[in-house]
């Protein structure tokens, strides 16, 4: 592998990492909305 290579390469594995990072923020802040509208609704039942 040249050099350009190596470095597009490893741009490609830093661009996948924070894809990966970012789609499980995505899922936490899902989750946390969720969990919150959850016990909104359990209050309002009450």
């Amino acid at each position: 592998m040249n050099q350009s290579q190596n470095i597009s390469h490893q741009a490609g594995q830093a661009k996948g990492q924070a894809e990966e990072k970012a789609s499980g923020m995505m899922d936490q802040m899902s989750n946390a909305a969720q969990s919150a509208k959850e016990s909104c609704q359990g209050l309002v039942s009450r």
